[in-house]
């Protein structure tokens, strides 16, 4: 299956003068069409598969590391 690189992305919040981080993992052309703001250092390389219909982003939750340390 192909891969493809996901990452870490938030919003400007107004109230809280801070980001507000998504609770989902954004590849950069998702982040992008959605002005979210994206942390580069974050980066990880996931199975596509492990995508959204849209594939622009993760399911709600998403925990890429699951599979670490077992």
């Amino acid at each position: 299956m192909p891969k493809v690189k996901i990452y870490r992305a938030g919003k400007y919040d107004i109230g809280t003068d801070n980001i507000r981080e998504s609770n989902r993992w954004w590849t950069k052309e998702g982040a992008d069409r959605h002005g979210l703001i994206l942390e580069e250092s974050t980066g990880i390389e996931v199975e596509d598969s492990e995508l959204e219909v849209a594939g622009e982003y993760t399911e709600h939750g998403y925990n890429p590391h699951r599979h670490e340390g077992f």
